[in-house]
């Protein structure tokens, strides 16, 4: 991509993320035998990024409709704002823009295009 389609797109995702972004939290977890710690070697970190519910409860299979109690949401953060810190399976992520929200645990990773990654998560068991 020529640089100063980069450039646009680059100043494109910034105004994106202002207005629709908030404020998110990354806890590395390592998970064990008997459960979850946090992990020592990667330090928790905050980031702004996109949060959004994704409705995966009801989908069509051969005529009837199934549904699903789990509650999944698609968080995009832009390679700048990760800065090339580990997200992995296990992960949590903090909401702090909406204070009612569970700690969602990271299910897995999606790259989305060059500069944008998907963290797909569900809710922590607690």
């Amino acid at each position: 991509m020529p640089a100063n389609w980069q450039a646009a797109l680059d100043k494109l995702d910034t105004a994106l993320d202002a207005r629709l972004g908030e404020s998110i939290g990354v806890v590395p977890v390592r998970l064990g035998d008997f459960g979850t710690s946090p992990d020592p070697d990667r330090p928790a970190f905050d980031v702004f990024g996109l949060a959004a519910e994704w409705d995966a409860s009801a989908s069509p299979a051969a005529k009837m409709q199934t549904h699903s109690a789990v509650e999944t949401m698609v968080v995009e953060l832009r390679d700048v704002e990760v800065d090339g810190r580990l997200i992995r399976k296990g992960d949590e992520i903090v909401l702090y823009d909406r204070p009612r929200a569970p700690r969602l645990v990271v299910t897995r990773r999606e790259r989305l295009d060059p500069g944008r990654i998907a963290v797909i998560c569900g809710p922590t068991v607690d």
